[in-house]
């Protein structure tokens, strides 16, 4: 079981690059469609530059979602990503994943046990999903 809290938004017009849109242009319509990704509002906006805190009508939170996989995806490789908030916690493991703009994941443990941990940063760098597409 995993849940996954995100607070990301999306920018139609801030990726230029064809090949990404080509290439993402599905997954990004079906996350938006999904609420998965929120447009771009004021609080948000003043969230991302220092000056308010994240509101809750910007959290978006699901539980076992196998679409979040593709949301990772999008944040570490579509401009029209705003923010790097989206954490998935595998409550049962301890320990929480969160992606990074690029690519690569980062993890917390929420216990003393790395195993788990070191364990999921294994399997993603031998998942073919998370072969990032990123066009020179």
């Amino acid at each position: 079981m995993y849940i996954t809290l995100s607070a990301l938004s999306y920018d139609d017009e801030r990726e230029k690059n064809k090949i990404i849109n080509r290439h993402y242009g599905d997954i990004y319509n079906k996350v938006k469609s999904r609420n998965l990704l929120l447009s771009l509002n004021k609080g948000y906006e003043y969230f991302l530059y220092g000056e308010s805190e994240l509101s809750v009508n910007n959290i978006t939170l699901i539980t076992n979602d196998k679409f979040t996989w593709n949301l990772c995806r999008l944040l570490m490789a579509h401009g029209g990503m705003l923010g790097e908030v989206l954490f998935i916690a595998f409550i049962s493991q301890g320990i929480i994943v969160y992606p990074h703009k690029g690519a690569g994941f980062g993890v917390i443990s929420m216990n003393s046990e790395l195993r788990p941990a070191t364990e999921f940063l294994s399997s993603v760098a031998l998942d073919e999903r998370f072969s990032i597409y990123m066009p020179m």
